[in-house]
């Protein structure tokens, strides 16, 4: 890397397009591919970076400070960088990897306050292109810029922030539509009458895949137990790589449709069914996701979206409704585009009605380092969502519990290209800054299953939950399993999820408000062994009971009662 960031800054300005077209350039966008820059920067490192950044941050053009520009991209991300991008003149041959090194969503962040400072930073960016492309429509510049967004820009981790994502996700609807029209995608729809006012409701449920994870085990709740003698239902989804959990959904409902891959193709299809409901159940947040575009559409009369999926609002012009639990409601209720139905409760259900594939792994504590007198913290939060800051609240938690180790499972199938050797290397560097044996902690590799992942949660003692983005994804497990679960409830509603599970299981003592009180209640947990069977016994009792998060068949009846109450056979909806 170094040798390759020397050769960018020895090189004559002239010289660079070619040298970047030549095995110069290849090295240097294997490298950007790696996971190098992710590594923990050596002394020697931050000083080189330091320097590179004090020239980007001289006044001039980038088109002027590309040497340096080269030899930065290798070691940071851009918003760890002074980049004057406004009005900048990039050189074309630079121009794709500059929007990609741009854009590029960090892959885990490694210093504290990285999360607010990206938030802010790529806030900025797409109010920049948003005014952009609101004052120069016909500009070919920023209608490839807008494509560009739609093919690859992910909105990921701004769910890791606690900031009021309207105003960017709105900017962002826009920019997406703006580059529908372009393309010529006919994003309003006016529906032709339904037959007569005795017809059944024709509701339609779209989800990204069908496969043993959360998002379809969440969405099957919504239509798996609707009255068929007053609802017409169809799924769509673009691919099902269960297939028992695909042969399951075509019985419960009168029709599965496998999406075609066209973008036009997928809206007629939708379209051709003259849908009264059309319910999203998958998180837009990538835009290379299909989903993302195909729901800006008006593809049914009534459109709608759940937070259990959807972790902030949709921002759609066309999604009109937002199903949220009235446990996780947020204090300001303006940061939706959407209007708000609340569901009492959690507002989260999971149905498990196949079978995990068998375990193919048997865990022993042992070979974690464990004993039988090791107290065993536990989560199977998405590695992206352990932020710097829970890393350190889950490390004083360590240092407090005596004999205590934190066992970890961030990796799932969809997290192949985590920089996985980084997000371990990192972890126990930061026990070590913390004067703590890094033997403490233990990464678990990506699992064949999800039964092997409940294999492990089984020899836990103690599970922790993630903040401020909280993973109710990851909660049911633990929670069947009979673990203690510690959850710290936020502001936002991406923040509430797990906290409002455990409230609805009336164990409301492992709610934390707080960092002081989410480590107390840890600390108690795992250093009192009655209070640990208190609240196993606590969580067995609840999870016995068919608790709402388990329970499918009321919430599909209080989702049918709900589409029922709206005005579902109107011919179109205008905001």
């Amino acid at each position: 890397r170094l040798q390759i960031a020397e050769h960018w800054l020895n090189l004559p300005a002239e010289k660079l397009e070619t040298a970047y077209s030549q095995e110069a350039g290849k090295a240097h966008k294997l490298l950007m591919d790696s996971h190098l820059k992710y590594e923990t920067l050596t002394e020697s490192e931050q000083s080189f970076v330091q320097q590179l950044s004090s020239k980007l941050a001289e006044g001039g053009e980038i088109v002027d400070k590309m040497q340096y520009l080269l030899a930065a991209m290798l070691y940071c991300d851009a918003y760890q960088l002074p980049l004057g991008y406004q009005n900048a003149a990039i050189p074309q041959w630079f121009f794709d990897d500059f929007l990609k090194f741009l854009f590029q969503s960090p892959s885990y962040f490694q210093q504290k306050s990285e999360v607010e400072r990206y938030s802010a930073y790529f806030q900025q960016l797409i109010q920049y292109v948003a005014a952009n492309i609101a004052s120069f429509p016909d500009s070919e510049v920023w209608r490839y810029l807008a494509e560009f967004m739609a093919e690859n820009v992910s909105f990921k981790a701004l769910y890791l922030s606690e900031a009021n994502l309207l105003n960017v996700l709105s900017q962002r609807a826009e920019i997406l539509e703006f580059h529908l029209k372009n393309i010529g995608c006919q994003i309003d729809w006016d529906f032709s009458r339904r037959e007569s006012e005795a017809t059944k409701i024709r509701v339609g449920f779209l989800v990204d895949k069908i496969s043993d994870e959360f998002e379809t085990l969440a969405a099957i709740p919504n239509f798996e137990y609707l009255d068929r003698n007053k609802f017409e239902v169809i799924v769509y989804c673009f691919q099902v790589q269960d297939e028992r959990l695909g042969k399951y959904c075509e019985n419960c409902v009168d029709k599965l449709v496998q999406l075609p891959a066209d973008l036009p193709q997928q809206v007629q299809e939708i379209r051709s069914y003259n849908l009264d409901i059309l319910l999203l159940c998958t998180n837009i947040a990538d835009t290379s996701q299909p989903t993302a575009l195909l729901c800006l559409h008006r593809l049914a009369r009534v459109q709608m979206a759940t937070a259990a999926s959807t972790p902030a609002t949709t921002a759609a012009r066309n999604i009109d409704y937002l199903i949220v639990g009235d446990l996780t409601l947020p204090a300001d209720a303006t940061e939706y585009r959407e209007k708000l139905i609340t569901l009492e409760g959690s507002g989260v259900c999971v149905s498990y009605p196949v079978a995990s594939a068998p375990a193919r792994v048997e865990p022993i504590r042992s070979s974690w380092g464990a004993t039988d007198e090791s107290i065993v913290f536990m989560s199977s939060a998405p590695a992206f969502k352990i932020i710097p800051e829970l890393r350190e609240t889950w490390i004083k938690i360590i240092a407090a519990v005596p004999n205590s180790i934190l066992v970890l499972y961030p990796f799932r199938s969809r997290a192949k290209n985590y920089p996985t050797v980084p997000f371990y290397n990192q972890i126990r560097s930061t026990f070590g800054e913390f004067g703590i044996d890094n033997k403490r902690v233990v990464v678990i590799r990506a699992l064949p299953n999800r039964a092997d992942c409940i294999k492990c949660l089984e020899l836990a003692d103690i599970y922790l939950d993630s903040y401020p983005y909280s993973s109710v994804c990851s909660l049911a497990e633990p929670l069947l399993v009979g673990l203690p679960v510690v959850a710290r409830k936020g502001q936002k509603t991406r923040s509430r999820q797990s906290a409002a599970v455990l409230e609805e299981l009336l164990i409301p003592e492992l709610v934390a408000n707080s960092e002081n009180s989410y480590i107390e209640m840890s600390t108690a947990l795992g250093t009192n062994p009655e209070l640990r069977r208190h609240y196993r016994d606590r969580v067995q009792h609840a999870m016995a009971a068919n608790p709402k998060i388990l329970d499918s068949r009321a919430y599909s009846h209080q989702i049918g009662k709900l589409f029922e109450r709206n005005p579902v056979r109107m011919q179109s909806v205008k905001k």
